[in-house]
């Protein structure tokens, strides 16, 4: 183990990416991870990569998930996940850090950590995951939930169970 600044820090970071992972990285998840803007992967001597952390939230959705990219047929996962009620064969791809446009008002798109593309599904294009793991546990302050993720309410009309979980376990954006 080493700490955030290589032998000063908090010991909290694995020595290697490949060691905080529970087998090799895809090379498509590679490249995906080295296009997105979390900069996962960029580490040094004296600074780990972000995904080295034992808390990355990252190398959690890498855990999870990067496994069922070697297999076309996702209809286990998706229904392991709960996001499907049906026993029809899903066949499709993963994606990790993909940008999506929420609303205009954010001037970088966000990146999702997981994202599922369904490829005989008639409805869904896309099942998207973000992951949290330690974030609301740590010691930093956090702000809570921006307004701004709440101003765009057309964003929350098919998802108005967690627009309610989201007030309730934020209510002051704490």
């Amino acid at each position: 183990m080493i700490g955030s600044q290589g032998r000063r820090g908090r010991p909290v970071y694995t020595t290697s990416i490949e060691d905080n992972l529970f087998q090799p990285l895809n090379l498509a998840t590679q490249n995906e991870l080295s296009e997105g803007d979390g900069s996962e992967l960029n580490g040094t001597v004296d600074r780990p990569a972000k995904i080295q952390a034992l808390h990355s939230s990252s190398a959690l959705g890498i855990n999870i998930f990067d496994y069922w990219r070697k297999f076309s047929d996702l209809s286990l996962l998706i229904s392991a996940c709960r996001l499907t009620r049906g026993k029809n064969t899903i066949t499709g791809q993963i994606q990790f850090e993909q940008k999506f446009q929420i609303d205009k008002q954010f001037h970088f798109l966000p990146n999702l950590d997981v994202v599922i593309y369904p490829a005989n599904h008639k409805s869904i294009t896309a099942y998207a995951v973000e992951c949290k793991f330690t974030e609301p546990y740590s010691q930093r302050g956090h702000g809570g939930l921006d307004q701004k993720y709440f101003m765009n309410l057309a964003s929350w009309t098919s998802l108005l169970s967690t627009l309610r979980l989201a007030e309730e376990i934020s209510p002051q954006d704490t």
